[in-house]
This record gives structure tokens, C-alpha cells and sequence, in this order.
């Protein structure tokens, strides 16, 4: 095994994690769905399950170098990249969220940012 497919499968594993992260997140949304905000909680929720998935079912690709796969994984870390952002600027401009919204943004915010460095670390080569 040479380093970078000892990378790759590193890799791999945090994103299998991570997605497991999501899905859990994606569950306590669905579970929220009952709260104030039901429709907001449940299409988090249901939006969240796929992004979860591909991250893991792109992590085995990642794992044999498939460039595809990795990218399709940066493209679900991109997107929680965005929640930070999007997450000040609802704090500046909408009321206070309830901590029942806050804690899955962050937290997704943090895999996001957690999920960028080992796909950058174990891009496929050409």
C-alpha cells in the first residue's frame, strides 16, 4: 500500500463517519419535525438523508481513488461549508433561533469544516 491509497483509505473512514454524522443529525431533524418550524425541521431532515448517503457511498470510491467519488464528496462539503455563513446571517437578520435549529447548524458546520481537510488531503492523483 503506498501513501496516498494509505491516505485515500484514511480518508475514507472520516467520511464514513462523518456521514453517519449527518444522518444522525438528519434523524434529530425528523424527530423535530413535531416542534415549532414542523416543515422547516422535516425538509432538513429529508434534505439531509441523501447528503449523508452519497457522503458515505462516495467514501468507499475515494477509498480505490475514484476522482467522482471525491468529488461528489467535496461538492456535500461544500455545501455544509455554506451553513456557517448562512448560519451568521440568519442570526443578524431573523429573530434568535431556538436552540432545537442552532445545535444541528453548528454541528453540521463543524463536519463540514471537518470533512474538507482529509478530501483535500487525499485527492486522487491523475
Amino acid at each position: 500500500m503506498d501513501g496516498g491509497e494509505k491516505r485515500r483509505q484514511i480518508a475514507a473512514r472520516i467520511l464514513i463517519g462523518e456521514g453517519a454524522l449527518v444522518l444522525l443529525i438528519a434523524a434529530f431533524e425528523l424527530a423535530m419535525a413535531g416542534a415549532p418550524n414542523a416543515l422547516d425541521h422535516a425538509l432538513a431532515g429529508i434534505a439531509l438523508i441523501p447528503m449523508g448517503l452519497t457522503t458515505m457511498i462516495a467514501a468507499n470510491g475515494l477509498a480505490i481513488g475514484s476522482e467522482t467519488a471525491w468529488r461528489i464528496a467535496m461538492i456535500n462539503a461544500s455545501a455544509l461549508l455554506l451553513l456557517p455563513f448562512v448560519l451568521v446571517l440568519m442570526l443578524v437578520l431573523a429573530p434568535p433561533m431556538p436552540p432545537a435549529s442552532l445545535v444541528p447548524a453548528i454541528a453540521l458546520s463543524l463536519i463540514g469544516i471537518a470533512m474538507i481537510f482529509p478530501l483535500l488531503w487525499a485527492r486522487p492523483q491523475k
